[in-house]
Formats: structure tokens, sequence, C-alpha cells
């Protein structure tokens, strides 16, 4: 889910590929939480300042990883 400030509402949003994103993807494999005040420019973000950065209105992101059974389940974003 993702807040619309402008709509003041909470939007279901669609899954992103591993194939258009895989800087981003390859950092989670790696457990790396990331923080990128300046999504647009973070090595593991940059992927995304084309299409989905501007389209979303995002400038930062904080992405915590999380792990199951010593293995990557998914990211918190």
């Amino acid at each position: 889910m993702q807040y619309d400030a402008k709509s003041g509402e909470w939007v279901a949003e669609g899954a992103i590929r591993v194939d258009q994103y895989p800087g981003y993807f390859a950092a989670l494999k790696e457990g790396r939480t990331i923080a990128a005040p300046d999504a647009a420019s973070h090595p593991a973000t940059r992927e995304f300042a084309k299409d989905y950065l501007p389209q979303h209105g995002v400038v930062s992101l904080l992405d915590a990883v999380i792990r199951i059974g010593g293995g990557v389940a998914g990211a918190v974003c």
C-alpha cells in the first residue's frame, strides 16, 4: 500500500519485477537495508529514477529486509 498525499487515500501498489530492477533486488538479496535519501542517485535504487520514482512522486527510500529461516523473505519499504 502507498499513501497518496494528493487524495489522502492509501492505494494498492502493483508488484515490481526483478528483471526491471536487478540492482535493487541484488542489494536486497544480500540482506542489506537500503537507506536512500536521494533515491535517484543511490546505487541500489537509481534504476527507479527513470519511471518509478517520478511516477509515484518518491524522492527517498528506506527498505528493510525481512529474514525468515536465515534467508531473505521480503522487504518493508
